[in-house]
């Protein structure tokens, strides 16, 4: 499954597809947008991937409301 929407699900042998399903958990149930994106760059880093995390955290703050406001609205 791809958790990691337009990034791979592990790189270099790690695997932190569970960082990106709790992000889309977080997503889907209207979690603070900010915070999920911050639990992720954090929970990648943690996985073994410092800068990978840190390169996901900016991506999804800067383009994740997309994704963010297409859940909320469809919620409606």
């Amino acid at each position: 499954m791809d958790y990691c929407t337009l990034w791979p699900d592990k790189l270099w042998g790690v695997d932190y597809s569970a960082c990106c399903a709790a992000h889309d958990l977080a997503y889907l149930t209207g979690a603070n947008r900010l915070l999920a994106d911050a639990e992720l760059a954090k929970c990648v880093a943690q996985a073994g991937l410092p800068f990978t995390g840190f390169l996901m955290g900016g991506a999804t703050t800067i383009a994740g409301w997309l994704f963010y406001r297409r859940v909320r609205r469809s919620k409606r």
